[in-house]
């Protein structure tokens, strides 16, 4: 279930990670009522606030603490709609197989090293062979939540 979700994620953000959109330095708010030629006064009184409450918003957005129902709210004003992501800077898969990649290559570093210790040292090609068969494991369990655990 979960590889179908990733695979239907990694679809629907794969345009906004080609094509990051970065918030303008003043703020979305700012910068598209300075676009729209709207004055403070005039929004704030579309969004039924005063002036100062809406340049309180306008700087709590450009310093990143604006709480997600005011700027929808204030987006509405401006007759925008708020839409909300986080986009991964690799796909959900490619995420997961280098997380499960890291959690192999430490399962089979903690058994190799208590070999080592017993001069039963493995050499690379049978660490990499061991690597694949944790992660060939761990994919038939399906339970790919295992990988996310500290040791």
């Amino acid at each position: 279930m979960s590889q179908i979700l990733r695979r239907q994620i990694d679809a629907q953000l794969s345009s906004l990670r080609k094509q990051p959109l970065e918030k303008p330095p003043q703020g979305w708010l700012r910068t598209l009522r300075k676009a729209l030629g709207m004055t403070l006064s005039q929004l704030a009184k579309r969004a039924s606030i005063s002036p100062q409450s809406l340049q309180r918003i306008e700087i709590s957005e450009e310093n990143e603490t604006i709480q997600l129902v005011t700027l929808r709210r204030i987006a509405q004003a401006l007759d925008c709609r708020l839409s909300y992501a986080l986009i991964p800077n690799n796909s959900l898969q490619e995420t997961v197989d280098a997380q499960m990649m890291k959690k192999a290559a430490e399962i089979v570093g903690n058994i190799s090293h208590s070999m080592h210790l017993e001069d039963q040292k493995t050499n690379d090609p049978e660490l990499t062979a061991q690597i694949q068969n944790v992660m060939n494991d761990i994919k038939r369990r399906k339970n790919i939540s295992l990988i996310w655990e500290d040791n």
